[in-house]
């Protein structure tokens, strides 16, 4: 698994996240709006242990913030981690709901995807609602 140090699309930059992101890592997992198919917001006494794990992965994980080009402002977090039922790759992301329905979340895990795997001949989704 390939984990480069970031990544360009059209409008986006995909790349490891430093600790000037730790703000907006909690802010994702306590936002209501955003954690609402997510099981709802993760309490504040949990927040920077997963912040920290985040910011230092180890073996397998890889996390990546997702930054506007026009304005470094951020969208959103992607990460790859070992699947919980299996040696397969879970491919994961949460972006800002203000950022939902501009396509920043497809052009950014796409571009995640391709880097990662590169031409791997399948990739399979399992999505969840509510």
């Amino acid at each position: 698994m390939s984990y480069p140090a970031s990544i360009l699309t059209d409008r986006c930059i995909p790349s490891p996240p430093t600790e000037a992101d730790r703000p907006h890592l909690s802010g994702l997992r306590t936002d209501p709006v955003g954690r609402r198919f997510l099981r709802g917001p993760i309490s504040e006494d949990k927040i920077d242990s997963i912040v920290d794990k985040i910011l230092k992965p180890s073996g397998p994980n890889r996390y990546w913030s997702v930054h506007r080009q026009s304005d470094q402002a951020f969208l959103g977090q992607i990460s790859i981690t070992p699947h919980h039922d299996s040696s397969d790759s879970e491919i994961s992301y949460q972006f800002l709901p203000k950022s939902w329905g501009s396509g920043f979340a497809t052009e950014s895990v796409a571009s995640v995807v391709r880097h990662t795997f590169g031409d791997q001949q399948a990739v399979y989704s399992i999505t969840r609602s509510g």
